[in-house]
């Protein structure tokens, strides 16, 4: 048991140069003095030597040499391989056959089985049993482990990993670069050094045209495994990472990873092109790396995006490459700009949206029946282009306009107008139409002086009936003169004889310049008037339309005549300017006024067609009596007719001269009954029928009013 063992490899020193064998026999192990058992070893492939030393004797070789099945050692050609370029790799050992197989696998240390499938060993590849020859071989930069299983026993892994260098990959800080901001860009690989060369290249398929973007790789850039790039900025694209290991001495170009993109926008488009005043159209802001933390904004041209009002992209469309949004905008020249992230804005162009904006008059206050010149700024003018003015209450479209002539165009912003204008008292809109788009609306009216219309209090003149007359319009001023004169000449106003002079307020509302008159009380026969107005002394002009005075409700005809109670009877309702919106209403002559009635209303359907003088009352039902006829105008007054309205029959009862209601009769009580209406007579009839709420049919004979008092019995009580 003093005695050592041990398993040498071949190319180490000879036995008896070996002063420490290290492992003792142990008493378990010796088989009498003539043998020792090993126990089960588990050694890598090799050619080994049995060394065995007797006590302090010196060591000496057991036989000849051991051999271990299986690989030993591996080499390549060339002796770095690098990233996508062929290299051969030899596999020595011991032992190699057909039956066994090869594989390379990444990282290391890794662990080699079945899992990793392999290479088998062809007889191509079979040099000897010694070497293994396999060619050709393009990998990724990296580390790997080589494998390799003798016949059919376990994989084992090479101590020695294989190193395929250049660069397997990249990262950016931040991990999201966007415009106008610095960013880096790390490679990470292995095998960096001076020689190399790297370049970005925006969007490419392939780093075939690196070498007009190559930067050398310097050694302030080297770390382990690592290469970090200059900081640097980038335009808004998909960015290409090209690396040329040992591009000095020829290495080859190679894109490292998929691109990375700058998060920004490139440009903008719209639709339709070009843009006018007023006219919907579509923007798209085009880029990459969109997301709802981006802002974009629609500002003047002359802030260039320095610091333009952010909106929001959830007001558009936002995908990831491509924003959108309808929109409808003034005539001007406006920034496009984007902001990625919220970060730094840039402008990605202008746009022109052309169109008049603004106008000037010369004289700065125009009055009627003196002429003006009309001056319009704006943006994109040309001699295709068209301007007017439209009284307030029409539309542009239906405005003749004057053409923009190449005397008129002083630049593309401004137009000096050579028509001399002369309009009427009112708001004129200012019309422009850009390259024959279609007129449109320019800022406020131009407000030429004077009265445009009235207002009635009430709304209806009505026959020797006072009502208030109240003008309005623009500029009106104390000194002024009103009038309302017949309208029976072909211009009534030329020079009315009797006027008033007017006392102007203001109107209110968003207009400052509409401005009434105080109101004038005016009471007239029925007939047609014009309003009249004298503004300023410039003479007399017409206000709006005529003024009809109606001569109202006057009477009623009704059928049959006379009507019968609670019988369907037909009126026709006769006057003047009846319209749908009156109310009429049936009262006591005696005892109601109109106001107390229960008013119905007139519909469009209870007039003879095209006649405003007749309404039709069909299917009307009254009680019997006499009945003031009620008519209400509009918001007017109420007015009843000459004459009453009365409905023959029979209204109440009394017995015992007491009305109902206030007596009890009882069996065989002898009572007074005394019937009382408009216009009995003889040849009526009457009688006391068993049903409640029900009065006998035609066929019903019932007593002549002539009949003498009844007494019990008769039957009918």
């Amino acid at each position: 048991t003093a005695d050592r063992y041990a398993l040498v490899a071949n190319a180490t020193a000879d036995c008896f140069e070996l002063t420490d064998l290290g492992t003792l026999i142990l008493a378990g192990q010796l088989a009498g003095s003539t043998q020792v058992n090993i126990p089960t070893l588990q050694m890598g492939a090799g050619l080994y030597r049995v060394c065995y030393q007797l006590g302090t004797n010196v060591a000496r070789q057991v036989a000849g040499n051991y051999t271990i099945f299986g690989a030993t050692q591996y080499t390549t050609l060339p002796a770095t391989p690098s990233r996508n370029n062929q290299f051969n790799l030899t596999i020595y050992g011991y032992g190699l056959s057909g039956d066994d197989k090869f594989a390379l696998i990444e990282g290391h240390p890794s662990t080699c089985d079945d899992s990793v499938g392999g290479q088998q060993i062809t007889p191509q590849l079979l040099k000897s049993d010694e070497e293994v020859n396999a060619m050709a071989y393009t990998y990724a930069a990296g580390t790997y482990t080589v494998c390799y299983r003798w016949g059919f026993f376990s994989w084992a892994a090479m101590q020695e990993p294989l190193v395929v260098l250049g660069a397997t990959g990249y990262s950016t800080t931040p991990s999201q670069p966007t415009d106008m901001v610095a960013f880096t860009v790390t490679i990470l690989g292995s095998g960096f050094s001076t020689d190399d060369n790297y370049a970005l290249l925006e969007s490419a398929s392939d780093c075939s045209g690196a070498g007009g973007a190559s930067q050398d790789v310097t050694s302030g850039m080297i770390g382990v495994g690592v290469v970090t790039l200059p900081s640097q900025t980038l335009p808004p694209n998909a960015h290409t990472v090209c690396y040329q290991l040992d591009g000095d001495n020829g290495g080859t170009w190679l894109k490292i990873g998929a691109d990375f993109e700058v998060a920004g926008a490139t440009h903008y488009t719209v639709v339709p092109s070009p843009l006018y005043v007023q006219t919907a159209f579509t923007l798209s802001i085009h880029g990459y790396a969109f997301t709802s933390a981006d802002q974009w904004a629609w500002g003047a041209a002359a802030d260039a995006c320095i610091a333009p009002t952010a909106r929001d992209t959830s007001e558009g469309s936002l995908g990831n490459n491509l924003f959108t949004i309808g929109m409808t905008e003034a005539a001007g020249n406006y920034s496009v700009c984007w902001s990625p992230r919220g970060t730094a804005w840039q402008m990605v162009g202008t746009a022109l949206v052309s169109g008049a904006s603004t106008w000037e008059t010369l004289p700065a206050a125009p009055e009627y029946d003196s002429v003006f010149v009309l001056r319009m700024h704006g943006f994109g003018f040309s001699t295709a282009d068209s301007y007017g003015l439209a009284l307030q209450g029409t539309t542009c479209a239906a405005t003749s306009l004057y053409p923009v002539t190449a005397l008129k165009l002083q630049s593309d912003t401004y137009v000096s107008g050579t028509d001399s204008l002369s309009v009427p008292p009112g708001a004129h809109i200012v019309c422009y139409d850009i390259a024959g788009q279609g007129a449109v609306a320019v800022a406020d009216p131009v407000y030429i002086p004077g009265a445009t219309g009235y207002t009635m209090s009430p709304t209806v003149a009505l026959d020797n009936r006072n009502f208030m007359l109240q003008f309005t319009g623009y500029g009106l001023k104390t000194g002024d003169l009103i009038a309302l004169v017949p309208a029976t000449a072909s211009n009534p106003c030329a020079s009315p004889a009797t006027s008033h002079s007017a006392s102007p307020r203001m109107a209110g509302g968003a207009d400052a310049q509409l401005m009434v008159s105080t109101g004038q009380v005016f009471n007239r026969p029925a007939g047609e008037y014009a309003a009249c107005y004298n503004w300023n002394g410039k003479g007399w002009v017409m206000a709006g339309t005529n003024i009809t005075v109606s001569d109202g409700f006057s009477h009623f005809i009704v059928t049959p005549d006379p009507p019968t109670a609670l019988q369907p009877m037909e009126l026709q309702l006769l006057g003047n300017d009846f319209g749908a919106g009156d109310r009429y209403a049936f009262v006591s002559w005696k005892y109601e006024t109109c106001d107390q009635g229960t008013p119905y209303p007139v519909t469009s359907a209870m007039f003879t067609e095209g006649n405003d003088r007749v309404v039709n009352v069909t299917g009307l039902t009254l009680e019997a009596g006499v009945w003031r006829l009620c008519y209400k105008f509009g918001t007017n007054d109420w007015m009843s007719s000459a004459s009453n309205l009365t409905v023959t029959g029979a209204r109440y009862y009394a017995i015992n001269n007491t009305k109902p209601g206030y007596h009890t009769l009882y069996r065989q009580d002898v009572f007074y009954f005394q019937l009382f209406g408009i216009a009995l007579s003889e040849a009526d009839r009457y009688d006391f029928y068993p049903h409640a709420n029900k009065c006998p049919d035609a066929a019903w004979e019932g007593l002549p009013a002539t009949s003498p008092r009844m007494q019990e019995g008769v039957g009918h009580l």
